[in-house]
C-alpha cells in the first residue's frame, strides 16, 4: 500500500468558517459563549478563550442577550428553542454539512423513517443529528453490531 502526505495541511472549510465566525464575534463583542467547544483543536480552543470565548453546559447559562456561537458540529433544535427563549444572539458556525444532514434526518422523521446513526452517542455532531429526529434514532458505534 502507498501512503501519500499532502502537501497542504489545514482546516476543512466548516471548521475554517466555525473559527472565522468565533473570531469575528469575539473581536465584535468581547464575550461569546458556545456549549462545548467549536472545534476539536485544544490550541485553537485555548486562543479562543483567551478572547472571550466561555464553556456553557446549556444555552439557559448564557445571559439574556449573549451571543451565543453554534459549534462547527451544530446542535439539537433544542439548543436552538432555548437560544430563542433565552433572547440570545445566535451565531451558526454550523458546517454546511451537518446542516445537510439535519435537513436530511427531519425530512426522513417527518415521513416516519426509521434514523440509523453511525457514530459515538456522547459525539456533539450526533447527538445534534439524533436531536433532529427527536432522538429517537438507533446509534451504532459498532459495525459488529448491525446484525443483533
Amino acid at each position: 500500500m502507498k501512503i501519500e502526505v499532502t502537501h497542504s495541511a489545514g482546516f476543512c472549510f466548516g471548521v475554517a468558517k466555525a473559527v472565522e465566525t468565533a473570531d469575528e464575534v469575539l473581536s465584535r463583542f468581547g464575550v461569546a459563549y458556545a456549549t462545548g467547544d467549536i472545534i476539536h483543536n485544544p490550541s485553537v480552543m485555548t486562543r479562543l478563550a483567551e478572547k472571550g470565548l466561555k464553556a456553557v453546559s446549556s444555552p439557559e447559562e448564557i445571559p439574556e442577550g449573549g451571543h451565543y456561537i453554534i459549534r462547527a458540529h451544530g446542535e439539537p433544535p433544542v439548543s436552538y428553542e432555548k437560544a430563542r427563549l433565552g433572547n440570545l444572539i445566535v451565531h451558526d458556525a454550523t458546517c454546511s454539512y451537518v446542516h445537510n444532514i439535519h435537513d436530511l434526518v427531519k425530512m426522513l422523521d417527518k415521513k416516519r423513517k426509521k434514523i440509523i446513526i453511525f457514530g459515538d452517542s456522547d459525539h456533539p455532531e450526533i447527538v445534534g443529528i439524533n436531536g433532529c429526529c427527536g432522538n429517537r434514532a438507533i446509534i451504532i458505534n459498532d459495525g459488529s453490531k448491525i446484525n443483533e
